[in-house]
């Protein structure tokens, strides 16, 4: 699932002990998934984490389960998510991805997620989703001409995945540092989606 990862105290973002953390593209496994993991046990968290290869996971812990499957696998995901009070989705596009990663695994997670009663879900994606309060600047602007133009996959992949979380009604936490892993996270702002 989907979460920044300079977060100081877990407790700002979930209060629940039991979480699971789907590996699409990264994930549990990842940069980003790996500090959240860790930061998750050192706070005291039951996490399930669904795994490709669980020899990468190099974490170990008493309050850690690693499941072995894909999030692109809907049995997987809902094993994954079943018992859980919150989700973390970690995982993004990266070289030899499916086209549609983050889509798909997202809808397999939301679809989980309400079929289980899970009501909390946190995501990461990149920072080429603007809202209408971002107010991107000419660099930002150019960026974003040139992923459409490198890697429009990519961004249509992003989109989708934003348009699941819409539809689905969470209530989203936007944290967007422009470096997750060594910047501080800024103030919360919320964006209701639909429901």
């Amino acid at each position: 699932m989907l979460m920044a990862t300079a977060i100081p105290n877990l407790e700002d973002v979930f209060d629940s002990t039991r979480t699971a953390i789907p590996d699409g593209a990264g994930g549990a496994t990842g940069k980003t998934g790996r500090l959240v993991l860790e930061r998750a046990l050192e706070a005291g968290h039951q996490v399930r984490a669904l795994v490709r290869d669980p020899a990468r996971l190099t974490i170990t812990s008493d309050r850690l389960v690693v499941a072995t499957g894909e999030v692109l696998d809907a049995e997987s995901v809902d094993q994954t998510v079943r018992g859980t009070e919150v989700v973390l989705r970690l995982f993004g596009q990266v070289r030899g991805s499916p086209k549609t990663l983050q889509t798909d695994g997202t809808r397999l997670i939301v679809e989980s997620m309400l079929r289980h009663n899970v009501k909390r879900l946190v995501t990461l994606s990149g920072g080429a989703l603007w809202d209408e309060h971002d107010r991107p600047k000419v660099a930002d602007r150019m960026i974003m001409f040139l992923l459409k133009v490198m890697a429009g996959h990519v961004l249509a992949d992003a989109k989708g995945h934003l348009a699941i979380l819409e539809a689905s009604g969470f209530l989203l936490p936007d944290r967007r540092p422009r470096d997750p892993i060594r910047t501080p996270v800024p103030a919360v702002r919320y964006r209701l989606c639909g429901r």
